[in-house]
Parts: structure tokens; sequence; C-alpha cells
């Protein structure tokens, strides 16, 4: 089958004591699927243990995953066109919905059982009509789905109810928007500033490519109002991390330790992870 990664996301255990699950997009030799994992700590050290394997129709060019529950989660799709087509459509139809910015990108909603023989239960799309819909986070209070129009440089926010997800606004960024992630009351987003360099780096033409993080916050402190009717009222971007690529080059995502105020970055090409320190 193949395992190649792309989006992982964490369920955290509920008040039953259920472990947690990891969830990972495996863009397999065959077919798209998410894994799932149990994941224990044991004697100090992480364990993960295989639960199931989801697949689905609906499972065409998923990207990155946003776990809501212990067996529902969002899940973005950056093309409706993929190289998993026939010849001579899989080396023509996704080069035209790329470089025509078509809005062809999706994010679903993705109900689950993990015992034997059950799988998918549903799949809602939630969210439409995107450019390369990439990452996707949700806020802690449950009020906001965010996701990354990589192509459009910019950040689409949706409110999110138990029934609904409805466009609000839209956030521009100076940078593709790769992935996202909440840090408290910001949401970073961390992409590439400039795509000729990163596409010459995806060819082996080039040895590094620019990195950019930044931080989306409410102006409003309030926290008795959602995150959502915060940002509604208007918004703070600020950059937290550059780089010219000779640091880290390409980021790809980043994510806040809170209590230790430490921020990681990792990048799409690359070996290492950034470690900074962060400040709120």
């Amino acid at each position: 089958m193949g395992f190649h990664p792309l989006g992982i996301d964490i369920a955290l255990s509920d008040s039953s004591g259920t472990p947690s699950r990891l969830l990972v997009i495996n863009h397999g030799r065959h077919k798209p699927t998410v894994e799932v994992f149990h994941v224990k700590l044991e004697c100090g050290l992480v364990a993960l243990t295989y639960e199931t394997t989801l697949t689905h129709p609906s499972f065409v060019a998923p990207n990155a995953i946003a776990a809501i529950s212990f067996d529902s989660f969002f899940l973005s799709h950056d093309h409706y066109f993929t190289n998993r087509m026939r010849w001579p459509l899989n080396t023509i139809l996704p080069w035209l919905e790329t470089f025509l910015l078509l809005p062809l990108g999706k994010v679903d909603l993705i109900s689950f059982e993990a015992l034997p023989g059950a799988g998918v239960r549903k799949v809602q799309t939630v969210a439409r009509n995107i450019v390369c819909a990439n990452g996707v986070a949700v806020s802690a209070d449950g009020s906001t789905l965010a996701v990354a129009s990589t192509a459009r440089a910019e950040v689409l926010i949706y409110s999110k109810d138990t029934t609904t997800v409805k466009f609000i606004t839209s956030i521009r960024v100076p940078f593709g928007v790769d992935n996202l992630a909440f840090a408290g009351d910001q949401l970073l987003a961390a992409g590439h500033p400039y795509a000729p360099e990163l596409m010459a780096l995806m060819k082996n033409k080039s040895s590094r490519a620019p990195s950019y993080v930044s931080a989306i916050s409410p102006q409003s402190a309030n926290q008795t109002q959602s995150w959502l009717t915060r940002i509604l009222v208007g918004a703070n971007l600020t950059t937290v991390f550059m780089s010219d690529g000779s640091f880290l080059s390409a980021s790809s995502g980043a994510s806040v330790d809170l209590e230790m105020r430490i921020m990681f970055v990792v990048a799409l090409y690359g070996s290492g992870v950034a470690k900074c320190n962060y400040t709120l």
C-alpha cells in the first residue's frame, strides 16, 4: 500500500478515558486513505497502535485534517483533478486547475466508526469553490473554521456550529498559505512568500526557498465573546517568523507550546524543525 503521510491531527481523549487518536492522511500507492492510530503514553514514551484505515470515494486529493471529536474531522481537498487520473488527463487537468486558479477545492466533514466493517459513516461537503484548499483549523471555542487558500494567499473564515458551516470573510496574508494552527487566541499561518523559488526547490534547481509565518488575532481581548465575533470586529496580522531559506527553507506549518512559550516551525522540504521563543 505504501505510507506517504501528509496532514495529521490528534483527537484528544474524552472524560471517559478513551485513548487519544492520531489521524493521518496517507497518499498510498493505490488510493488516498486516512489512517487511525491509538495514542498512549507508556513508560514516558508515546506509543502508537494501529486501529483502522478509512477509505471513501470522496477522498480524492486530501491535504489537511482537523479533528473536532473522537469520531469526526474536517478534511480539505486541494484539487479536483489529480495525477491518479488516466493518461493523458493526469498530465493536463491538474496543471490547468493549478495555473488557472480554478476554485475546485473543498472541505468535507467526515464522521466514522472504528469498528470492524464500519469505517466512514457520513461525508458532508461544508465548504466549496476554494482555490487550492490547504490547511484547516478549528478555534478552541469551536466557533470558527479557518481554511487556507494557498494560491489566493488568504485565510478563509467560516462560522461553525453543531449543524452548519457558513463562509463569513477572508483575511489576506503576504504569502501562499500552507498550514494553519490555533495557538490560544492566535491563528498561526505558515507558508511560502515566493512561489518561483519554491518551485525551483521542488525541481532541485535551488537549495532553499524563503519561509514566512504570520499570527492572526482579534484586536479585542474580550474573552466573553467568541473568536469569530471578535475577529470580525478587527484583526491584527503580525509577522512572527521570516527566513530567506538559509535558516529554515520552505516553511509549511507552525505550532506553539503555550506553557513553554516555544514555537516550532516545520519545513516542506528539509530535515530540520525550527525551535523559537514565542511571545503572545
